[in-house]
């Protein structure tokens, strides 16, 4: 229980450190058009690298540790 509890403060953490980098985001791409397109690629590089990281550790660790999330939540 101790590790579940971990990952939650975790995520927590993750989840702040995430709005305020949405929060930057939003502050860039209201500088110039150009940083519409810097902040998509730097959103979609991100995406696919933690993509790739859970497809490698889900092989490593021979179980599929995306299974039974429902991707249509993230829309």
């Amino acid at each position: 229980m101790e590790r579940i509890k971990e990952i939650e403060r975790r995520l927590i953490n993750i989840e702040r450190e995430i709005k305020e980098i949405v929060d930057l985001i939003i502050d860039a791409r209201e500088q110039s058009g150009e940083n519409k397109q810097v902040t998509k690629e730097l959103l979609e590089k991100y995406l696919v690298k933690m993509s790739q990281y859970l497809k490698e550790k889900s092989k490593d660790s021979g179980e599929s540790l995306s299974k039974g999330i429902n991707l249509w939540k993230f829309l």
